[in-house]
């Protein structure tokens, strides 16, 4: 065997190793690189992305939509990742006024007066379909679904 048919054998095995061992890391730098205009350009627009969460919560449920509209927005944002499509989520709290449910329990009324509006960082813009987690705040969401990875985000300094 000469020597430069062993490199020749030997060169893709080493790109294919260094592929595998800097994946991560470059798609680390990406994704950090993303999160600080997602974040600006998603603070910029909320007002106008829960305006489209409704409507596209009207076209699912136009039931459930009215429960939406008079629901007090929070305004802090928990951010994550689903782990599949490795996409930016922004997950908002919701709190509904307790009385359209008078005859449930007041543990069980606590729990459905939250909820966690869902919106999605796709090709470069933020968009929703009006999906939800009832019954558990945005931070709770997170632990409680798997396809979800936390984002700790550094706080701006004001």
């Amino acid at each position: 065997m000469t020597p430069s048919l062993a490199w020749a054998g030997l060169l893709p095995i080493c790109a294919i190793a260094a592929w595998l061992v800097l994946r991560q890391p470059i798609r680390s730098v990406f994704e950090s690189r993303d999160i600080g205009f997602a974040r600006e350009q998603f603070r910029r627009q909320r007002e106008y992305l829960e305006a489209r969460f409704l409507s596209a919560l009207a076209r699912q449920d136009p039931l459930e939509r009215l429960r939406w509209e008079d629901a007090a927005w929070e305004d802090e944002i928990t951010w994550a990742r689903d782990r599949q499509s490795r996409r930016l989520l922004a997950l908002l709290g919701v709190h509904f006024d307790p009385e359209p449910y008078p005859n449930v329990p007041e543990a069980e009324s606590e729990a459905i007066r939250h909820a966690t509006a869902l919106f999605v960082f796709r090709d470069g813009q933020w968009c929703t379909d009006g999906e939800y987690f009832n019954a558990v705040q945005p931070i709770e969401a997170v632990l409680r679904h798997r396809q979800l990875e936390p984002i700790i985000v550094p706080q701006q300094r004001i």
